[in-house]
């Protein structure tokens, strides 16, 4: 068969075949002119590439830590040597962890305990502070200002929400989730 693209003859096995409605077609341009027209794609459209990717990522951000959690559970020799490796890397950054963890453990800042979340539970009378779901059954604690961002483990930063809330909330601060959240609706 001949390439529309560089016009040379070669055989069947070098293109590429496409399924459409249950009908299986072989493409017009050889395997390798195709790759090269998709790789010109990817690189012309990468910002769209990204940005779909972001997306994604944002909108399965639960699911992905799932299959994350899976997969270094069977892969904890390769985690390891992955975690040696940018440990290597960022001795600085280790180093300021190690001292930001000790700093924490003097001022007292520990994990809130079960009677802490028996009282938030009663306080909220079991439902979700955004959208109002019941969550006696199945809950996530949540920082109303995320520790990353500077909250604590205070009784006052902390709230209980239901999985798929917290899972959109992310890292959020909970004033910027109710934001987009009240537009998502």
């Amino acid at each position: 068969m001949i390439c529309r693209k560089c016009a040379s003859d070669k055989p069947n096995s070098e293109f590429w075949f496409v399924v459409t409605n249950g009908v299986r077609y072989m493409r017009k341009s050889c395997a390798s002119c195709e790759a090269a027209r998709i790789k010109k794609w990817r690189t012309e459209n990468r910002s769209l590439i990204l940005e779909k990717i972001k997306v994604y990522n944002d909108a399965n951000a639960c699911r992905r830590r799932a299959y994350s959690r899976l997969w270094a559970q069977s892969n904890p020799e390769r985690v390891r040597q992955s975690q040696r490796a940018w440990k290597e890397k960022n001795r600085d950054e280790v180093r300021m962890r190690g001292r930001l963890y000790q700093a924490a453990r003097r001022a007292g800042d520990t994990k809130p305990g079960r009677t802490l979340l028996h009282e938030l539970m009663e306080l909220q009378k079991g439902l979700c502070v955004v959208c109002v779901a019941d969550i006696r059954t199945r809950s996530h604690l949540d920082h109303i200002v995320p520790v990353s961002k500077g909250g604590g483990n205070e009784r006052e930063n902390l709230q209980l929400l239901c999985p798929s809330c917290n899972c959109r909330k992310n890292a959020m601060p909970m004033a910027e989730f109710i934001v987009r959240f009240n537009h998502a609706r």
